[in-house]
């Protein structure tokens, strides 16, 4: 009698509790994408880190990087002349491992920028609004290569820094 009361309760309890109290929902490319941006713009470190594949391949118009704390720190550099980053995501296409996002982001300089040959450049307080597309690569619940392209020059022309 007591084998089969453990056994009905046992029963019930998993019929009550939330799927995901007892097995983990796997995130899609799509889902996976818009938290990696998000929490880029919202520099949220941990977040991120927990995203990427420990070698994961980065590339944006500024480089490439390889390896999670590599892809992070050059976030970092990238959002460290910037206060607050919007983003707003128009369209995320998916397919079983990868995602390509369709982006908007929007900052204001508020911190000196280092140029690629080490020169420093004051703030300039303008707004820099870009239109960014993403490609994820996604194995395993993670992010094994990420590619962003955007008009690097349109940037630095709206930072002020390509002259009259």
């Amino acid at each position: 009698m007591r084998r089969a009361s453990f056994a009905l309760m046992l029963v019930a309890s998993c019929l009550v509790l939330p799927r995901s109290a007892w097995a983990a929902e796997a995130l899609t490319p799509a889902q996976i994408a818009r938290q990696q941006i998000e929490a880029a713009a919202s520099r949220d470190w941990p977040t991120l880190r927990s995203l990427y594949a420990p070698d994961v391949r980065y590339v944006d118009p500024n480089g490439e990087a390889r390896g999670a704390d590599a892809t992070i720190a050059t976030i970092e550099r990238t959002l460290q002349p910037f206060g607050m980053v919007t983003v707003a995501i128009a369209r995320v296409y998916e397919g079983r491992d990868y995602a390509v996002a369709e982006w908007t982001s929007s900052a204001i300089n508020s911190a000196e920028i280092t140029l690629a040959d080490g020169s420093k450049v004051p703030p300039t307080d303008n707004e820099v609004n870009l239109s960014v597309v993403t490609i994820y690569d996604v194995k395993d619940g993670r992010i094994v290569s990420e590619r962003s392209y955007y008009d690097a020059l349109a940037m630095f022309g709206a930072l002020g820094l390509l002259g009259d």
